[in-house]
């Protein structure tokens, strides 16, 4: 029964069915497969390897959005770097790139790095060999080099949630 409300189901509260495309949040139980962690920054931040390894306890909650299929986890953006495209307090669905023959160049992606942190950028090819152009959407910002070496991980950023 995919448009009974849980809220409703559990609790009595609400209308019995949910409406479409509503998100529904999970704390604890719920489909594992349907389940999609948040992250903190922080967290994210801290990945260590191509396989952005979350762990249970960097995960702040899980969401279930019908919407975003194949979506590894999601994060909280800061920074206005790729405004007006992405601002901060948006929330980015991610798709973790294991392979970086894989990359989409000028699609926006979330990058773990070992000096800078986390970043959102859109990639492009350099001219060096084992390097990208992190390119920001806000002209005010330059484009600049990123080694692979200073990569932690990749991630395509496949939806997004905004607050108005």
């Amino acid at each position: 029964f995919p448009d009974i409300n849980p809220t409703w189901l559990l609790t009595g509260e609400g209308e019995m069915l949910r409406d479409k495309g509503e998100v529904t949040v999970i704390s604890g139980g719920g489909e594992v497969k349907d389940r999609i962690p948040l992250v903190s920054v922080d967290v994210a931040a801290g990945f260590g390897s191509m396989s952005f390894g979350i762990e249970e306890r960097d995960i702040i909650d899980y969401y279930v959005i019908p919407v975003f299929k194949d979506v590894d986890f999601m994060v909280p953006l800061t920074g206005e770097s790729m405004i007006p495209n992405y601002k901060p307090g948006d929330i980015v669905a991610c798709r973790i790139l294991h392979q970086h023959r894989y990359i989409q160049w000028n699609k926006a992606y979330i990058i773990a790095t070992r000096d800078q942190g986390l970043l959102c950028k859109r990639l492009k090819p350099s001219g060096r060999e084992r390097s990208y152009i992190a390119v920001s959407d806000n002209r005010d910002y330059d484009d600049f080099e990123i080694p692979e070496e200073e990569i932690t991980g990749i991630a395509l950023i496949v939806g997004i949630l905004r607050m108005e």
